[in-house]
C-alpha cells in the first residue's frame, strides 16, 4: 500500500463515503464507512424517521477528511495504518468496556423510544392533527431539555469530583511543606533560646 495517489482521483473518491479509503487500499475501513453512511440512509428511509439521517453528514465529513489526511501522511506513517473495521472493540467483546456498551445501549433505547413515539403520533395525527402537533412539540422540547440538563449535571458532578481530587492533592503536597516550615521554625526557636 502506498499513499502517493493522484490528487484528482483522491478528491473524487473522497466525495463518496468509504470509496477514498478503498482507493488507498483500506478496504475494511472503506466498507465500514459505507455501511454507516448507507445504513443510516436505509434506516431513515425505511422507518421514515428523519433524525437518523443526521448521522449521514457526520460520516461523510469523517470520510472526506480522513482520506485527505491519509494522502498527506508520510509513507512510513501510512504503512503503519491498520486496515480494520471501524467498530469499537468494546461492542464486539462480551466483556468489553461497560461504559461504551451502556452509552450505545442508551442511544439505541432512546432511538427506539423516539421511533415508537413518532409512529404513535403518526397514527393519532389522522384524527387529532392539532393536538398531536402540540404534544409532539412539547415532548420534543421536554426530551431534549432533559437530556441537556442530564449532561450538564453529569459534567458538574465530574468537575466537582475533579476539584475535590485537586484539593486533596494540593493538601497532600502542602502538608510536607508545612511540616518542614514548622520544623525549621522550631530549630530557629531552639537556636534563639540557646543563644539567650
Amino acid at each position: 500500500m502506498n499513499n502517493q495517489k493522484s490528487r484528482l482521483w483522491t478528491f473524487l473518491f473522497s466525495l463518496v463515503p468509504g470509496a477514498g479509503e478503498m482507493y488507498f487500499g483500506l478496504y475494511r475501513q472503506g466498507l465500514s464507512v459505507m455501511g454507516y453512511f448507507w445504513g443510516a440512509f436505509a434506516v431513515a428511509a425505511w422507518t421514515q424517521f428523519v433524525p437518523v439521517a443526521c448521522v449521514m453528514p457526520v460520516v461523510w465529513m469523517y470520510s472526506f477528511f480522513h482520506v485527505h489526511n491519509l494522502r498527506r501522511m508520510r509513507p512510513e506513517e501510512f504503512q503503519k495504518q491498520e486496515d480494520r473495521l471501524l467498530i469499537p472493540e468494546a461492542l464486539l467483546q462480551r466483556n468489553g468496556d461497560v461504559k461504551i456498551q451502556k452509552i450505545v445501549a442508551g442511544a439505541l433505547i432512546l432511538l427506539g423510544a423516539m421511533m415508537l413515539f413518532d409512529a404513535f403520533l403518526s397514527a393519532v395525527w389522522y384524527f387529532l392533527p392539532e393536538v398531536v402537533w402540540y404534544i409532539q412539540n412539547a415532548v420534543t422540547r421536554l426530551v431534549f431539555g432533559g437530556v441537556i440538563i442530564a449532561v450538564g449535571v453529569h459534567l458538574l458532578r465530574g468537575s466537582r469530583a475533579a476539584v475535590e481530587r485537586q484539593e486533596q492533592a494540593r493538601q497532600y503536597i502542602q502538608r510536607p511543606q508545612q511540616e518542614e516550615e514548622v520544623q525549621q521554625e522550631d530549630v530557629q526557636d531552639e537556636d534563639t533560646a540557646f543563644v539567650k
